[in-house]
């Protein structure tokens, strides 16, 4: 099944749903408006990989859908790249890029 992201203005909520239904599938909250998301594909399980305009960088698990950790940027979060299996980059609002280790959420250089 392929699904589709979007965020609900209202209700601050990222929303996944199913191409094929009208219904809701599974909706993540965040306390501010989702403004970038990747998907990373890992050996434990896929991860959704969100940034948001409270300059929080949040990963859930595609299995269960649970919050795993959250990276505080220094800035809203504008864009998110994969790197390799253990990496991740978020750029945004504070002009810098940011390294940041999956698996641990630790800031790895700026």
């Amino acid at each position: 099944n392929k699904y589709e992201e979007r965020t609900e203005k209202k209700t601050k909520k990222m929303c996944i749903e199913n191409n094929f239904k009208t219904t809701l599938f599974k909706s993540l909250y965040h306390d501010d408006f989702v403004t970038c998301l990747c998907k990373k594909k890992q050996e434990s399980g896929d991860v959704l990989i969100t940034g948001c305009l409270d300059n929080k960088i949040r990963v859930f698990s595609l299995n269960n859908y649970e919050l795993l950790r959250t990276m505080e940027n220094e800035g809203t979060v504008l864009t998110i790249c994969v790197l390799d299996n253990k990496h991740i980059a978020s750029s945004g609002s504070n002009q810098e890029i940011t390294i940041w280790e999956l698996d641990s959420g630790n800031l790895v250089t700026k």
